[in-house]
């Protein structure tokens, strides 16, 4: 049985890699794919992703299908996951609004395997699994399949280039993983930095009216600031505003309140005051997202809250930091080789971009990594 360990928040772990990447399939198929992220740096990602429309005993039918990367095919290893389904207990603008009443499925993972697939014009929409789910996992909420490959080729798996995954983007995303059979030797990052739940929206431009701190949760418009996207879904009526999307930061307000921070194992921090002469009171800001440490076990684990967006009346507010994203990593050893300042493992949330004026976004938090 697996030990695991998870890591949370901003997540530096020192190590040092190798090279050479394999994917190994029944039909011995290698994925080389490379990205270049904004920084130039090449990346690979080896995960197919799907969104899960229902669950009926070990049958899943799924859509969004993204097969770029890597494919679902029968004996292949799956991990299913509740990205968000959580609830709240008041969903009225009072400043009680966002912080969670059942935690439901939200978070709740599992390793399945993939007996056979039922495709229409060559793209999988439907997935019978080997025994059926564990969890009761509520589609009602986001819920996705991402492929588990196994990597490497006679027990060794040795980096060629930085892995990471796709960017959640409210159906998908946010997740790396993938076993080794044997040693898994590292020379690259594994890197889910800014990958998980998304920063909010700065407000639209144009109010510069006095500070109002009853805006706690409504639409998104030029008095208030969306919210960090978390682990509920919210309806567009109630997306921005002051008070958090559980583990999402809240967004600032009018005028120039800055966005709160996203959180994860502990709780985000709240966002900047406001303009001190239409917010005399310094009570602009949005609430930090709430801490989740307690709901957190073996195999319930969570994104990084995104950062709430900051009130914004000339032009120079910032949208909320991105959260990290989930590392689940499975060997038997792991080897590194250079030296030990040159890689890292990460799931940092992003921090706001800056500016001389105006509300700015709060921070994404750290994802998680599991081994």
């Amino acid at each position: 049985m697996p030990v695991f360990f998870c890591f949370f928040a901003n997540i530096h772990l020192t190590q040092f890699l190798n090279f050479t990447m394999m994917r190994l399939k029944i039909n011995i198929l290698i994925f080389l794919v490379f990205l270049f992220s904004g920084s130039g740096k090449c990346q690979i990602i080896v995960n197919a992703y799907a969104s899960v429309v229902s669950i009926s005993g070990n049958w899943i039918q799924i859509t969004n299908v993204d097969e770029q990367f890597d494919s679902f095919d029968p004996g292949d290893k799956i991990v299913l996951i509740q990205s968000q389904g959580a609830g709240i207990s008041d969903s009225s603008n009072n400043q009680t609004f966002g912080f969670v009443d059942s935690i439901h499925n939200a978070g709740h993972y599992e390793l399945c395997i993939i007996d056979s697939v039922f495709e229409i014009s060559g793209l999988p929409v439907s997935l019978k699994l080997q025994g059926a789910p564990h969890w009761n996992f509520n589609p009602s909420g986001i819920i996705q399949v991402v492929s588990f490959p196994s990597l490497g080729f006679n027990g060794t798996y040795i980096t060629s280039a930085p892995i990471t995954c796709k960017s959640f983007n409210g159906n998908t995303g946010g997740v790396l993983c993938f076993e080794v059979q044997g040693n898994l030797i590292l020379q690259h990052e594994l890197t889910v930095s800014g990958k998980g739940f998304r920063g909010g929206l700065k407000s639209l431009l144009g109010n510069m009216g006095n500070c109002d701190p009853s805006l706690y949760a409504g639409i998104h418009d030029d008095l208030r600031a969306e919210k960090g996207e978390g682990i509920i879904q919210l309806p567009v009526s109630l997306n921005s505003g002051r008070s958090p999307a559980i583990n999402g930061g809240g967004g600032g307000v009018i005028n120039n309140g800055g966005g709160g921070g996203g959180s994860n194992y502990t709780a985000g921090g709240r966002g900047g005051p406001g303009y001190i002469h239409k917010c005399p009171n310094n009570d602009g800001f949005g609430l930090g997202g709430q801490d989740l440490q307690w709901n957190i076990t073996p195999d319930r684990v969570f994104m990084g809250g995104g950062g709430g967006g900051g009130h914004d009346n000339n032009g120079f507010g910032t949208k909320g930091g991105n959260g990290g994203g989930i590392i689940i990593l499975k060997c038997d050893t792991i080897f590194n080789q250079g030296n030990c300042i040159s890689v890292v493992r990460q799931a940092n949330g992003y921090g706001a971009a800056s500016d001389s004026d105006d509300g700015k976004g709060g921070g994404g938090a750290g994802g998680t990594i599991i081994l």
